[in-house]
């Protein structure tokens, strides 16, 4: 059963004043967290789709599973798993790659052993080496020279998926993402494809999760249109499973065009707009969805988006199941969305809006990897300096007082203590330890945003400078 956990949420309501331009003020209130997942996209082993098979940590890179152990560590329950169905299976219903399999299996099998959920699906648009599926042999849209693409039918794509949940039917904690953004075909192929997929996938035994894509990059704002043929409304819902247990996918950017490719998001941005219609049609359906991806800058205004968007979704948890954000993985470096933990510190995305929304782990165990991937030290989130301080632990069973000198106290935004933390259990003044979850504390003013399971905790877990409870 899932349980709900509530949290004090502050969402900002952007007002203008003639003097002093825009305020962002901050109203807090306490809402009920009751969707299922949440979580990111690990990225990396669809990157480079041009450079077929291509070599790992060349072209392309798996996730690493200390980045998975972090959020998991922080509350992340999901993760989106993207590859290529042709470096998986170089030949249509040929066998996989032994080698690109394995570095998939290996960081699924990482996940779920934690307690988590991988989320795996093609990062291919409804195309195999650029064919879409359900086409035929087509040439290029350059008279010269004739390019002969090879046929790809929606009984492929069922033979892909049959085989591939064939190896994860009896791993409940893997979930099946059939397509990424299918795009610039009918939306009657697209139906038509994705069934397939179902069919490929409960023909194996496999009874997970199916996440159902729409067409036009399943995009959520767009869902009633028909700039690009039949609306996903009209097509997508005689998609069927014969064991009801699917959700459809959507991506929702919130930049001026949608694209995810903008800094900016978008001015006058109006949640209800964008999600409201879906959101009726899914109820009346009694149906799902899933937002598989979202991202945004560090920008107020995303923020305060984001921050809308995912409250949104957590008050129409009769209607959506949960989400993944865009973007996690080891390559990403500087891009504008990316929230991949590193040794510069945790991105203001996680900070400021995403940690907000994410329950405590305290059940799931933290699993052990025989990779040789370096773990992340939780205090590489911030700044932090050696100070002398003299904190006592008395052991329960021996009565015996032990007191260690030196300790690295946690400067703005650091750890400062949650369960496995073997750090000191301080802060630089004039910051207190404050609660987060059950996982972390962390190093704050008493009067940032924060959130709690109630006040009376903030009080209990505040920490002050001096390391005293």
């Amino acid at each position: 059963m899932h349980t709900r956990e509530r949290y004090k949420v502050c969402s900002g309501h952007e007002r203008t004043n003639t003097m002093k331009g825009h305020l962002l003020l901050l109203s807090c209130v306490s809402i009920a967290l009751s969707l299922t997942y949440h979580g990111v996209n690990e990225a990396g082993a669809e990157f480079a789709p041009s450079n077929l098979p291509g070599a790992n940590n060349k072209d392309y890179a798996f996730p690493t599973t200390s980045s998975i152990d972090w959020f998991i560590a922080r509350g992340g329950n999901v993760f989106r798993i993207p590859f290529l169905w042709e470096r998986l299976q170089p030949s249509l219903n040929g066998a996989f790659d032994a080698t690109y399999f394995g570095l998939l299996d290996s960081i699924v099998n990482h996940t779920t052993k934690a307690g988590a959920f991988a989320l795996i699906e093609p990062h291919n648009y409804i195309r195999y080496r650029g064919t879409p599926i359900g086409q035929g042999v087509r040439h290029s849209m350059h008279r010269y020279p004739l390019i002969l693409l090879q046929s790809v039918s929606t009984n492929d794509f069922k033979s892909f998926w049959k085989s591939l949940a064939s190896r994860y039917a009896d791993n409940h904690r893997v979930i099946f993402g059939l397509m990424n953004e299918p795009n610039g075909v009918k939306t009657e192929d697209v139906r038509a494809a994705m069934q397939a997929g179902i069919e490929g996938i409960r023909s194996s035994g496999a009874n997970q999760l199916i996440l159902v894509p729409g067409n036009a990059w399943t995009g959520a704002h767009s869902w009633f249109d028909s700039w690009y043929g039949t609306s996903n409304a009209q097509v997508m819902s005689n998609i069927t499973d014969p064991l009801n247990n699917f959700a459809y996918d959507i991506h929702q950017y919130f930049d001026g065009d949608y694209s995810g490719t903008n800094r900016d998001c978008k001015n006058g941005w109006n949640t209800e707009s964008v999600f409201g219609k879906l959101t009726q049609w899914l109820t009346q359906r009694k149906v799902k969805a899933f937002l598989s991806e979202f991202g945004f800058s560090q920008d107020e205004n995303c923020y305060h988006i984001a921050a809308n968007v995912l409250d949104y979704l957590e008050a129409h948890s009769d209607a959506w199941s949960g989400w993944t954000y865009w973007a996690a993985g080891p390559w990403w470096g500087d891009y504008m969305y990316s929230v991949e933990p590193s040794g510069n510190g945790v991105a203001d995305q996680w900070r400021r809006v995403l940690s907000n929304y994410m329950k405590s782990n305290g059940s799931v165990p933290t699993s052990k990897s025989s990779t040789t991937t370096k773990t992340l030290n939780p205090t590489s989130e911030s700044t932090t300096r050696q100070t002398t301080v003299q904190t006592t632990q008395i052991t329960s069973s021996t009565s015996q007082v032990q007191t260690t000198v030196t300790a690295a106290c946690s400067n703005h935004y650091g750890q400062c203590g949650g369960k496995n933390w073997n750090g000191a259990f301080c802060c630089e003044a004039p910051y207190i330890c404050i609660f987060s979850n059950d996982w972390w504390r962390n190093a704050m003013f008493a009067r940032d945003t924060v959130h709690y399971h109630s006040p009376e905790e903030q009080n209990e877990d505040a920490v002050g400078s001096d390391g005293s409870f």
